[in-house]
């Protein structure tokens, strides 16, 4: 064991800080995300070239969070270039945009290909998360 004499309180307090946030970041911030992995989540994989990625993000991607549905599946947003990065496990490839992937326990429940409008989009929702729990 070592021990550390300290004399100055302002010395104390920074090392109790210190060690308290290095408890906080090796700790606490995996079992956040563990917990996550368990959730249902949408992964919205998209493209700066896309229109139809952008109409989502006006009609429906702004308020998405505030819904029923964003509370009960988070989002999560991947351009399609960091699919196979980030989802390399998926299959089908992600092949256009906009897709939408459902993701229960870190599997692939479903999958919704394009956007027309946001009644549509929360239609085909409706069938992976409920908007009610």
């Amino acid at each position: 064991m070592v021990y550390i004499e300290i004399n100055n309180t302002h010395t104390y307090k920074k090392i109790l800080f210190s060690t308290l946030i290095a408890v906080i970041t090796v700790i606490i911030i995996p079992l956040k995300d563990l917990k996550a992995d368990d959730a249902t989540s949408l992964v919205f994989v998209t493209s700066d070239h896309c229109p139809f990625c952008k109409a989502w993000e006006q009609q429906v991607g702004q308020l998405y969070d505030q819904t029923p549905y964003g509370k009960n599946a988070p989002l999560r947003r991947i351009d399609i270039s960091m699919v196979a990065t980030e989802l390399p496990d998926l299959s089908p490839q992600v092949i256009g945009t906009p897709t939408f992937i459902i993701l229960e326990s870190g599997k692939e429940i479903g999958r919704i290909r394009g956007y027309t409008d946001a009644d549509m989009f929360y239609w085909q929702l409706s069938d992976y998360i409920p908007a009610y729990q």
